[in-house]
């Protein structure tokens, strides 16, 4: 049910981007910046249920790289998402 639910919502992200009046780059900002906060906060408290210690990247380079790449990605989808027809994007 929660798979259909991200499905469905993922089908409207065009939509909501279109109505918000903000740039691309702001809209993309908020998405990277809440994504890391859920990320963080999952990993706080599953490292503090099991009393483990944060885990390391094994790759820090390669971390941040694929990072800045899907920050990238987003950044041209969002930009296309507000320019061009959404059947197109």
């Amino acid at each position: 049910m929660a798979l259909a639910g991200i499905a469905t919502t993922w089908g409207f992200i065009g939509l909501i981007v279109r109505q918000i009046d903000l740039s691309a780059v702001a809209i993309v900002a908020g998405r990277c910046w809440l994504g890391a906060a859920g990320i963080g906060l999952g990993l706080l408290v599953v490292c503090w249920r099991t009393g483990a210690r944060p885990p390391r990247p094994l790759r820090p380079v390669l971390t941040a790289v694929c990072g800045g790449v899907l920050a990238v990605h987003w950044l041209l989808l969002v930009a296309a998402q507000q320019q061009a027809p959404l059947g197109t994007v």
